[in-house]
């Protein structure tokens, strides 16, 4: 037994080197708890209920609240909580308010998120979205054996920041111009049909293959770093204009124009002029690994994500149901003036 917890000591040690810390604080010192660790104590879950279980730390965690409470200014009946040592209980407890504020609401998550989060949409019966259409190119780059067009880096600069502008953003979308003339959903309708899931799949899949045949060309011609800067500009471009899509689901930009939501048009502005921050400043352009890009370069990059909305648009003008109920109320508002 002294044998295996020395390895384990040792495993420790090693991993501890490149840990960041997060979501622990590495500057601590349990040296004063020792003196406790004879005692099976229990952290009690709740600040009001008591409890039969004598051995536990309740008063420690309701001192705890108390002096964060105090830090805040937080009035003494507006708040209650407990310790807990990692995220789960957080995570369980901010997807059940969400869900209280939003109960039709749908969980968005990265498919490296944390087991708990998808277990909280298990036990709440949620539904929990994972669509990582970057994942779908970088996977077909390394089958076919090219050079990576993207790293990390730069699938976290467009999931937390030019996607954040306009996710945002379209919270603010008006209802559709026919709403009304839509019968109620069913009880038993899902938020998520077979139709919704195949225009996602339908739109990632699009994505990657403009990211897959945009890289090998600028590969072949200006270098590895001219095609990953052209890449991550062309994911970036694809996600703002297909946050156009996201407008209405069953209607046309013709029927919905975008400047039915002026905050979408503001965030999409803010996303390209954040992706040109980084492109036009050298410290931030050294951090990204890329470098600036000509007018020609844009308008290939135009080129590539543009379609995503020419696409989806065509599927709308398809479909009689968004243009027939915009024609009948245009007519309607000539006929009464």
């Amino acid at each position: 037994m002294a044998g295996v917890l020395a390895r384990y000591r040792r495993t420790l040690i090693e991993c501890t080197k490149y840990h960041l810390g997060y979501p622990y604080n590495l500057d601590f010192d349990y040296g004063s708890l020792a003196q406790l660790q004879h005692f099976s104590i229990n952290n009690l879950g709740d600040p009001f209920i008591e409890s039969n279980y004598g051995v536990h730390s309740r008063q420690f965690e309701v001192g705890v609240s108390d002096w964060f409470a105090c830090l805040w200014e937080i009035e003494k009946n507006d708040y209650w909580g407990y310790i807990t040592n990692c995220g789960t209980e957080g995570n369980l407890h901010g997807i059940l308010v969400g869900r209280e504020v939003f109960p039709d609401g749908i969980l968005y998550a990265s498919r490296e998120s944390h087991y708990s989060v998808f277990k909280a949409a298990r036990m709440y019966r949620m539904e929990c979205l994972k669509v990582n259409r970057e994942v779908i190119s970088i996977f077909l780059t390394a089958a076919l054996g090219m050079p990576e067009s993207l790293v990390p880096v730069h699938l976290l600069w467009v999931h937390l920041v030019t996607d954040g502008s306009a996710a945002i953003a379209l919270g603010f979308n008006p209802a559709d111009v026919d709403i009304m003339q839509k019968p109620p959903q069913k009880g038993n309708d899902t938020l998520v049909n077979s139709w919704v899931l195949f225009r996602y799949m339908h739109h990632s899949q699009l994505e990657a293959v403009f990211l897959l045949f945009q890289n090998p060309v600028t590969i072949f011609s200006t270098g590895s770093v001219k095609a990953t800067t052209l890449s991550l500009t062309v994911l970036v471009a694809s996600e703002v204009f297909n946050s156009l899509n996201a407008l209405s689901e069953d209607n046309s930009l013709v029927t919905m124009p975008p400047w039915t939501n002026p905050w979408l048009l503001v965030a999409m502005s803010v996303s390209f002029g954040l992706h040109c921050m980084i492109l036009c400043i050298p410290f931030l352009a050294n951090m990204f690994g890329i470098i600036t890009i000509s007018v020609k370069e844009w308008l290939l990059v135009i080129l590539f994500s543009a379609p995503v909305i020419l696409i989806d648009e065509k599927r709308m003008l398809q479909s009689t149901s968004s243009i027939v109920p915009f024609l009948q109320t245009m007519t309607a508002k000539a006929l009464e003036s």
